[in-house]
């Protein structure tokens, strides 16, 4: 038996540019845990959904969208 013969084919991954909160949407919706990033087509990391919970546990009261909206806001404000 191969690893190419258990791995899964159909990867859903994530852009490395991408905001984390779509990360988290895209693992709550599929249900995954682990989530593959990509950089040019290439494997550059994975993120993972312990990593995401754990990145804002007990600093802020905040959710990590609500922690997105206000980053990616205060980006276009000063554009």
């Amino acid at each position: 038996m191969y690893v190419r013969d258990e791995m899964t084919k159909d990867l859903i991954t994530i852009n490395a540019n991408e905001v984390i909160s779509k990360a988290a949407e895209i693992m709550s919706e599929k249900g995954l845990h682990r989530l593959p990033v990509i950089r040019n087509g290439q494997l550059v990391g994975l993120v993972t959904k312990g990593r995401i919970t754990s990145s804002t546990n007990g600093a802020t009261s905040l959710s990590i969208f609500e922690l997105n909206y206000i980053e990616i806001h205060h980006y276009a404000l000063q554009s």
